[in-house]
């Protein structure tokens, strides 16, 4: 079940209170969008990520990776188990990090 609105906007001035930025995305194509405006702002010079469903299904890794950026993978068959935790570490300090997460509450 989504959210209704009152929630969404309670959630929404809970998270800035707790000091976040706040993008709504409408749809999937506004969440690609915002996420290239942001990208285009920070102009990193290196990103990793820690895993996200939605930035998979957004397609936007693939997308970076095809950039002339310094992409750090920490996943995949093509890595061995000391490459990935190699790549781990050096993503840490990265420039860009990118992860989603699992939930968000009304508390921010």
């Amino acid at each position: 079940m989504l959210p209704n609105k009152n929630t969404i906007d309670k959630t929404i001035e809970a998270l800035i209170k707790n000091g976040f930025k706040v993008m709504l995305a409408e749809d999937e194509i506004d969440a690609e969008r915002i996420f290239w405006d942001v990208f285009s702002e920070i102009s990193p010079r290196q990103v990793s990520y820690g895993d996200s469903l939605t930035l998979r299904g957004l397609n936007v890794l693939n997308d970076i990776k095809s950039k002339d950026i310094d992409f750090i993978e920490t996943f995949g068959d093509d890595l061995s188990w000391k490459e990935q935790i190699q790549n781990r570490k050096r993503a840490l300090s990265s420039d860009l990090f990118l992860t989603g997460t699992n939930a968000i509450t009304t508390k921010g």
